[in-house]
């Protein structure tokens, strides 16, 4: 069963939330892994990520973006399996 990943239901998933509270305008949604390396628009591979740090992490792996993690620890979702 394949199911669309629209933004909003991903912002709603993650409280808005990339460290810090945002508004639906100042998010994009970020892929775990990239697609350029393989990654797939879906539920599991995707986060709310605030404009900068989308832009910052660019096209490298998630568990290789620090800042990324620790912005991720805020999340209310278990993503246990990407990065120990």
């Amino acid at each position: 069963l394949w199911i669309s990943v629209k933004s909003e239901d991903v912002f709603i998933r993650d409280r808005h939330m990339c460290g810090r509270r945002y508004a639906s305008d100042d998010l994009n949604v970020d892929h775990i892994v990239p697609k350029s390396k393989g990654g797939e628009r879906e539920w599991a591979n995707v986060t709310t990520a605030c404009a900068t740090c989308n832009k910052r992490k660019g096209n490298e792996l998630m568990e290789n973006t620090e800042e990324i993690r620790t912005a991720l620890k805020y999340l209310s979702i278990n993503r246990t399996g990407f990065w120990g």
